[in-house]
């Protein structure tokens, strides 16, 4: 099947955007205009997918295959009624955000989801992205099926109830767990200990859960019922309340979550 978009531009320019325009560049399409409310983002990824900066929504091109916006949630109902009426297919890139949110304000719309977490200045092999998609009608979805798979290896057609389950299930398994390194990065440098030593822990403990399930996986003194540690611990984070908090919830989770799973 041929390619059905040849031209994209991005309503949007932070770091899925970013990603999603680089890769699209490299697999050989024209992005041929970019808008940021930070117009010193728009600049920087223009130049660096050869395209142009649109100063505001209205001077995207109109006749570009497909626009992408790519902004956050709050802020996508602004930038849709700015775009206005518009032939052009336009797709949003969110998790969270259902695709009738369209509905009635654009002919044709879609839905390119990637699952990752992105930085603009991390690397990505995006082949490996899973993509989850949904359009408006059959044949912008099986469109939108052919463009993603130019990029990735692993496209997948979810409606938004299963792509907001997606994104739930992200939050648990990737914001949760980066906010508890933090938390383990301040009590070390309290110790003036390196976050580094935590390295080989943090990457063997995500290798486990993949292999397995991750109930069978776990390890520590909450699966072990070892009280004493727990309370130790508990009365080392004395003065920091929430974590103290934290440390107690997470911890009766794991036993109950232990005791549902008989192992």
């Amino acid at each position: 099947m041929s390619v059905p978009f040849r031209s994209i531009s991005f309503a949007g320019a932070g770091n899925v955007a970013t990603h999603l325009a680089r890769a699209f560049r490299k697999a050989g399409y024209s992005v041929s205009g970019i808008y940021s409310p930070g117009l010193a983002s728009a600049k920087e990824l223009a130049a660096e997918v050869n395209s142009r900066v649109c100063p505001s929504v209205k001077d995207i091109d109109r006749q570009t295959d497909m626009i992408i916006v790519s902004v956050p949630d709050h802020a996508f109902s602004e930038v849709m009624d700015a775009l206005g009426q518009t032939q052009t297919f336009v797709v949003h890139t969110s998790g969270g955000l259902d695709l009738n949110v369209m509905k009635g304000k654009v002919a044709d719309y879609g839905v390119l989801y990637p699952l990752q977490t992105f930085s603009k200045n991390t690397p990505v092999n995006m082949q490996e992205v899973p993509f989850c998609i949904e359009a408006s009608d059959k044949k912008l979805l099986q469109e939108l099926h052919v463009m993603a798979s130019s990029v990735s290896g692993s496209v997948i057609e979810a409606d938004s109830v299963k792509r907001k389950l997606l994104h739930l299930s992200a939050v648990f398994a990737c914001n949760f767990p980066n906010s508890m390194y933090a938390i383990a990065a301040e009590l070390l440098k309290s110790a003036d200990l390196p976050f580094g030593l935590l390295h080989p822990l943090i990457l063997e403990t995500a290798r486990k859960a993949t292999l397995q399930p991750p109930l069978k996986a776990q390890t520590g003194p909450a699966l072990r019922n070892d009280l004493e540690t727990m309370k130790t611990h508990e009365s080392m984070l004395e003065n920091k309340e929430l974590y103290r908090h934290i440390y107690a919830l997470l911890s009766g989770l794991i036993q109950e979550q232990y005791k549902e799973d008989d192992v």
